[in-house]
C-alpha cells in the first residue's frame, strides 16, 4: 500500500485518536491527583494551624503584661493568617488547574497540538503551567533592626499592639503602581522622624522621605505606627489631627512589596 491509500491515512488518523485518548486519561488522572493532593494539603494546614493556635494560647497564657511575649504572639498571629492566605491562593491554583488540563484536551482535539505534531507533551504542559501570583497588600519602607530598636527606645510604645517597623508608600497598589515601585523595590533609605501624636486609641511619628519617595500616598500622612489599640489604620487620622515637632532622628529601611 501507498502512503497516499485510504486505508493508510485511516490507520494514521485512528492512531491519533489512540494517542490522544491516552493523553486525556493521563490527564484526568493528573486531575484526581491533584484532588488528593489538595486534600492532603488542607489536613497539613488543618495540623499547622491548630500547633500555632496552641502556641498562641500559650503565649497568651505566659505573657503577663511582658512586651516581649506580646511581640511573639504577633508573630505567631501573622504566620496563621500568612498559612491561611498561602492556603487560599493554593485552592485557588488548584481550581484553575482543571480549566487548564480541559485547555490542553481542547488544543489537541483543535490540533494546535495535534498528537502527529513534534513537541506534543511540552505544548500541553505549557496551558498546564500558569502561575498565581499573589498581589501586594501594600508597599512600604520596612526599617532595619537598629533602626526599629532606636525608634520604639526614643518613643516607647503605650498601647498593647506594638508595630514601629515601616512606612506605608502604598496600600493595595494596582498594576500601574507596581510596576512605578519595580526600580525602587530593595534600595535603601534614609529618613527623619520630624513629629510625634498619641491619644488613647494610637501612637505614630510623621516622617519626611527623600524624592521619589515622598509622593503623595493616596491621602496618607507618612508615617510609622509606634502602637495602638485597634487598627494601626488608625495612625491617618491620628495625624490629620495634629502633631508635635521633635528633635529629628535619622531612620534607614528597604523598599519592598508586603503579601502576606
Amino acid at each position: 500500500m501507498s502512503e497516499g491509500d485510504p486505508a493508510v491515512g485511516l490507520g494514521q488518523a485512528m492512531g491519533d485518536v489512540v494517542v490522544l485518548k491516552i493523553r486525556e486519561r493521563e490527564m484526568k488522572q493528573t486531575i484526581r491527583d491533584q484532588v488528593q493532593l489538595i486534600k492532603d494539603h488542607e489536613t497539613i494546614f488543618m495540623e499547622t494551624k491548630a500547633r500555632l493556635h496552641k502556641r498562641i494560647k500559650e503565649l497568651e497564657d505566659e505573657q503577663l503584661g511582658q512586651q516581649v511575649a506580646d511581640e511573639k504572639v504577633k508573630y505567631a498571629l501573622s504566620e496563621v493568617a500568612r498559612a491561611e492566605e498561602n492556603d487560599r491562593i493554593s485552592r485557588a491554583g488548584w481550581r484553575a488547574s482543571d480549566e487548564r488540563i480541559q485547555a490542553a484536551i481542547a488544543a489537541l482535539e483543535k490540533h494546535d497540538c495535534h498528537p502527529s505534531c513534534d513537541g506534543v507533551p511540552e505544548k500541553a504542559m505549557a496551558l498546564l503551567r500558569t502561575p498565581v501570583v499573589p498581589k501586594p497588600v501594600y508597599t512600604a519602607i520596612f526599617l532595619d533592626e537598629g533602626s526599629k530598636e532606636a525608634l520604639l527606645k526614643a518613643f516607647p510604645p503605650i498601647h498593647p499592639k506594638v508595630f514601629g517597623h515601616h512606612v506605608t508608600l502604598a496600600f493595595k497598589p494596582g498594576p500601574e503602581l507596581i510596576k512605578a515601585f519595580e526600580p525602587l523595590l530593595e534600595k535603601e533609605v534614609e529618613f527623619e522622624v520630624v513629629g510625634e501624636a498619641s491619644d488613647d486609641k494610637g501612637q505614630a511619628v510623621k516622617v519626611t522621605l527623600p524624592e521619589p519617595y515622598n509622593a503623595p500616598s493616596l491621602g496618607q500622612v507618612h508615617h510609622v505606627t509606634i502602637s495602638c489599640v485597634s487598627s494601626p489604620v488608625y495612625s491617618n487620622e491620628l495625624l490629620k489631627k495634629g502633631w508635635g515637632v521633635v528633635s529629628p532622628i535619622r531612620l534607614k529601611g528597604t523598599v519592598r512589596h508586603f503579601t502576606k
